[in-house]
C-alpha cells in the first residue's frame, strides 16, 4: 500500500475507534428502562430486569471497547509503517585506510 493509502486508512482507523467509543459509552451512560407495557421510552432496554440489562449492555460496550482498541492499533500500525519508510536505510561508514 502506498503512502497515502496507509494515510487515508490510518486516519480511517482513528475515526472507527472514536465511532466504536462513543457507541460504547452511549450504550452504558444511556440506559433508561422505559415505563409502561410497551415502553417506547426505553433505550438499550432488552429484558424486564434491570440487571440483565446491565450485563447485556456492559458486554457490547466491552466488545465495542475492544474494536476501537484495534482500529487504534491498526491506524497507528498504518501512519506508523508510512513515516517510518520516509528514512533512508543507514549506511555504515567505511573505515579510513592505513597509511604507511
Amino acid at each position: 500500500m502506498e503512502g497515502t493509502g496507509r494515510f487515508f486508512a490510518g486516519w480511517t482507523c482513528y475515526a472507527g475507534a472514536a465511532a466504536s467509543t462513543y457507541m460504547a459509552l452511549d450504550r452504558v451512560l444511556n440506559y433508561t428502562k422505559g415505563n409502561g407495557i410497551l415502553a417506547l421510552d426505553a433505550r438499550h432496554a432488552y429484558v424486564g430486569g434491570d440487571a440483565y440489562n446491565y450485563i447485556i449492555n456492559g458486554t457490547h460496550a466491552s466488545a465495542l471497547m475492544l474494536g476501537a482498541v484495534m482500529f487504534a492499533i491498526l491506524g497507528s500500525y498504518a501512519l506508523l509503517s508510512r513515516r517510518l519508510d520516509a528514512f533512508e536505510p543507514a549506511t555504515t561508514p567505511t573505515p579510513p585506510t592505513p597509511t604507511t
